[in-house]
């Protein structure tokens, strides 16, 4: 979405206009921010710099200084190593600089990788408020399931090669999962049950001299070759409670 990586097939429309093709920073000048999980800054510019430039677009120059301001407000320390380079941080400093420059920027869409990677807990709560607050529209990618649990409302699961969707919430979604599984379980059992009727039925030896045999033994075949529901295995962990560890 960001045009980082071309697209193989298809089209991403955003406001009506196909914008796969353009260059990053075409898609960034539209309102379309990312933060990737990594990195996310100039290094060889400062820090003040790296905000100075998220502040391009027509709508934040007017609010330029009023942004920074508030930036420094939330966060003192960007403010007394402003004007260090941004390469001389540690990670957990740049991924805040990427963030906050992302979040001074008026963005219409932000696009976060692993947002709270490298972040302490205040600032993760900090994220969490200003997201909950955040009118635009949200797609991240995260393994934070506390994150999840406090920002998102809709969660997208890649499984198997199957995408599955769902208006929830982290607990809402897993919810949500038990039920699709048991429904799949019902749906196998009773498929299960019609095959051993069909089976017995087959074994009697009953020739497919009608047209009605014929289809019978047809359905039977592809009752048969459904492929049954696949189901994680059950695993147990005990480990110390970490908010924000690995």
């Amino acid at each position: 979405i960001s045009g980082i990586l071309p697209v193989r097939s298809g089209e991403i429309l955003y406001r009506g206009e196909k914008i796969n093709g353009l260059k990053p920073h075409t898609i960034v000048g539209k309102g379309v921010i990312q933060v990737p999980e990594e990195g996310g800054t100039f290094t060889n510019l400062t820090i003040e710099e790296n905000l100075m430039i998220a502040c391009q677009r027509p709508e934040a120059k007017a609010n330029r200084q009023k942004n920074l301001d508030t930036a420094y407000r939330f966060f003192p320390v960007l403010y007394e190593k402003r004007n260090i380079p941004a390469g001389s941080l540690s990670g957990g400093q740049r991924k805040r600089v990427a963030l906050v420059s992302a979040l001074v920027h008026p963005a219409d869409i932000l696009i976060l990788d692993e947002p709270t990677n490298h972040l302490d807990s205040e600032m993760v709560a900090w994220l969490e408020d200003w997201l909950r607050s955040f009118r635009g529209g949200l797609i991240m990618v995260t393994h934070d399931r506390y994150f999840l649990e406090r920002v998102v409302n809709h969660i997208t699961e890649l499984s198997r090669g199957k995408i599955y969707h769902y208006e929830a919430n982290y607990s809402k979604y897993l919810e949500l999962k038990e039920l699709r599984a048991e429904m799949a379980e019902a749906s196998e059992r009773k498929r299960q049950a019609i095959l051993r009727v069909e089976r017995e039925w087959i074994m009697r030896g009953c020739k497919a001299r009608t047209t009605k045999s014929k289809d019978r033994i047809e359905r039977y075949h592809d009752l048969l070759n459904q492929d049954t529901p696949e189901t994680d295995d059950t695993v147990q962990l005990s480990a110390a409670t970490s908010r924000l560890g690995r």
